[in-house]
């Protein structure tokens, strides 16, 4: 009879829809009929009409008893046989349980297939014999059995539900946290100061970046989201970054650039420590590239400017290690082409050729005190001079600093500039400013250097911000060359700026002229704009005399003396020269070749000798040792050390506490005779 039945089978499960299809085929069923809940299972049973409907009982949309409650109210459905194949039911009771609800039969989950046919077959008999009679009573069946079983669903779906809020009540805490954490590490990686992207691995693209990455790059997150380094940065320069982050996805490890150059979005060149690194999935396989970059520009500009300050400071070391035997071969130089002036006289031709001899040997002198004194290891000494003299002198060495091609004008004013400078830093002063022009001028231009006097009232400061009211002597200092921009112009003087090509300049040359200005109590400032040159005011100020229209005295002519006088010098020429300068002049000279000698002499004729010379580095005792041996024997002597170079602060201090007197090298004779007859007729030393 199975053979020739259409059966539908109607629920929500497709292992249980496969059982029942594998048992009916097996016994001989040809036609069977799917259907995956109740609305289904009614539609197609009012479209293929079956011999028989096997219904689960809980199922979506309309389950079992409401798919029942339909057929059996539909007179075209009613008279098919109805069997409830359910997991609801437990009980024993499944033919009287049928017959209540209107069905057919009540086979509950699950059964063995053999059991199962068994059941189905004697199903199938009842069926073909009084399906018809129960169709009446399914009404009453069904509520019968709702009022029986409801407490049983009702439980069952209580439970479902309770399920279903503890499982969405512990995902919203999970969803909770996750949103918490992702917070939480937004918060993080967007306050990191170093710069962050996330990158994808397969086409490197910009996923994700932080404040600071857009703050470095100048580009915001929308510019850079969703494109690559080809499409932010020039070719080579993008080639080279594609380059690497292909390396880490490749290699799968993590890879540390101490120094990655990138243009931002207005083209500055940054320098940056980066570390890329890829980021595996759980088969290990990159998904995404992960970058985090530090901005060492500045640190790599200060390690710049610390190997130039290196540098300078090892000139300077240079300069004081060689400066002691310099200044005594100049003071020699100095000393003897002094002496053969003043015995040439004025007529003799020969005084042109001397003259030029004690100028280059001045401006040897003067270049060791500005190497020293940008090494500072020498004071600034300050002398009461004429400016334009002082620049009409070194007119000839700036000729020789600039081009063939390029003009250099003087235009000073008439008379004299009294100030109170030291010659040599104001040079250097000069020198580095005709130095710059020289370099800022590509081809052919001029230079003008003048003077004149200045006043400076309210009005200057006001528009400057600084200045001293007061009379100065004013240096212009002009070119024609390239000039400067505004941003530079602001840091002209700053130490180690420059805007000359690497390894052109150190960036030290203004800012020792702004220190060199400073100390002598002026000011310095600068005006410039591209292409229309540049021009340096230096005010120095000026002495009251020139207010006033004096004139710088005469230099007094030099005292002789007939007192005995201690020169201790290891160097037999200037020991040799200090003896003539000081025997011509009437003095009785003793002569010690080191400290321990000098110290003998003075013990063996201390009350015969007037004043002590020296020389600050000799053999066996130094000259300060010599000095204290010196001061010990007789408290009330008059000592004068003299040395190539004053290095050690400390020693000065301690000169100065002890009433020590110094003389730094090189000595023309003049000076010395001034400073030994100032000695002599000053009080005794207490």
């Amino acid at each position: 009879m199975i053979r020739s039945m259409k059966v539908l089978i109607v629920d929500d499960n497709a292992d249980d829809r496969k059982l029942l299809r594998m048992i009916l085929e097996k016994h001989g069923c040809r036609s069977v009929i799917e259907g995956r809940d109740g609305q289904e299972g009614l539609d197609l049973s009012r479209e293929h009409r079956p011999d028989l409907i096997i219904s689960d009982a809980m199922m979506p949309r309309l389950d079992g008893f409401e798919f029942m409650r339909a057929a059996k109210t539909d007179p075209a459905l009613q008279a098919i046989p109805f069997i409830f194949h359910s997991s609801v039911y437990t009980g024993s009771r499944d033919a009287e349980l049928a017959s209540r609800l209107g069905a057919d039969a009540f086979i509950a989950k699950p059964l063995e297939p053999d059991a199962f046919w068994k059941e189905l077959a004697a199903v199938i008999e009842r069926a073909a014999a009084g399906g018809k009679a129960r169709a009446a009573d399914a009404v009453t069946g069904e509520n019968d059995y709702l009022r029986q079983y409801s407490g049983v669903v009702a439980a069952k779906l209580e439970e479902k539900v309770r399920e279903l809020e503890e499982s969405l009540a512990r995902q919203k805490e999970a969803e909770q946290a996750l949103r918490k954490s992702e917070r939480f590490l937004q918060t993080v990686v967007e306050n990191i100061p170093a710069t962050v992207f996330v990158k994808d691995a397969e086409e490197l693209r910009y996923l994700l970046l932080n404040r600071a990455a857009e703050e470095m790059l100048g580009f915001s997150r929308e510019e850079l989201t969703g494109k690559n380094d080809g499409e932010l940065f020039p070719p080579e320069e993008a080639q080279a970054l594609i380059a690497q982050d292909r390396k880490v996805i490749d290699n799968g490890r993590l890879l540390d650039i101490q120094e990655e150059s990138v243009r931002t979005k207005d083209g500055r060149e940054l320098v940056l420590h980066t570390k890329k690194i890829p980021v595996l999935d759980a088969e290990g396989i990159p998904r995404y590239l992960l970058r985090i970059s530090e901005d060492i520009t500045e640190m790599k500009k200060l390690e710049e400017q610390l190997r130039h300050a290196q540098k300078m400071e090892a000139v300077g070391t240079l300069a004081a290690g060689i400066a002691h035997d310099f200044n005594n071969i100049l003071t020699a130089i100095i000393g003897f082409a002094s002496i053969l002036e003043m015995k040439l006289g004025g007529e003799d031709p020969l005084t042109f050729n001397v003259a030029q001899i004690l100028a280059a040997a001045d401006r040897a002198a003067n270049l060791t005190r500005s190497l020293l004194a940008f090494g500072r290891t020498q004071p600034v000494k300050s002398k009461r001079l004429d400016l334009n003299a002082v620049i009409t002198g070194l007119t000839s060495m700036l000729r020789r600093l600039v081009r063939e091609d390029v003009e250099l004008r003087l235009e000073l004013c008439a008379g004299t500039l009294p100030v109170l400078i030291d010659s040599g830093q104001i040079e250097q002063v000069l020198l580095n400013l005709t130095t710059n022009a020289r370099d800022a001028m590509a081809c052919s231009g001029s230079i003008a250097v003048g003077t004149e006097v200045a006043v400076l009232g309210p009005d200057f400061r006001s528009s400057h911000g600084y200045g001293k009211p007061g009379t100065y002597a004013l240096i212009t200092f002009a070119d024609d060359g390239a000039g400067i921009d505004e941003s530079s112009l602001q840091r002209i003087f700053e130490p180690f700026f420059t805007t000359k090509e690497v390894g052109k300049g150190t960036g030290l040359g203004l800012s020792i002229c702004y220190s060199i200005v400073k100390q002598h109590g002026g000011y310095i400032n600068c005006r410039s704009e591209p292409g229309k040159g540049t021009t340096f005011r230096i005010y120095l100020p000026l002495l009251d005399e020139a207010a006033q229209g004096s004139e710088i005295a005469a230099v007094a002519p030099l005292a002789k003396g007939t007192e005995t006088v201690l020169v201790a010098e290891d160097d037999p020429v200037v020991g040799g020269l200090i003896n003539s300068v000081l025997t011509e002049f009437g003095y009785t000279v003793i002569q010690a070749g080191d400290g321990e000698q000098a110290v003998a002499m003075f013990s063996e004729r201390r009350d015969g000798i007037a004043l002590c010379l020296l020389d600050a580095i000799m053999p066996k005792k130094n000259g300060w040792e010599t000095f204290q041996e010196i001061k010990r024997i007789n408290p009330a002597a008059k000592v004068l050390l003299m040395s190539g170079y004053q290095a050690d602060g400390a020693l000065t201090r301690s000169m100065l506490a002890e009433e020590a007197q110094f003389l730094a090298k090189p000595i023309s004779p003049r000076d010395l005779l001034q400073k030994v007859r100032e000695l002599l007729d000053s009080r005794p030393a207490r």
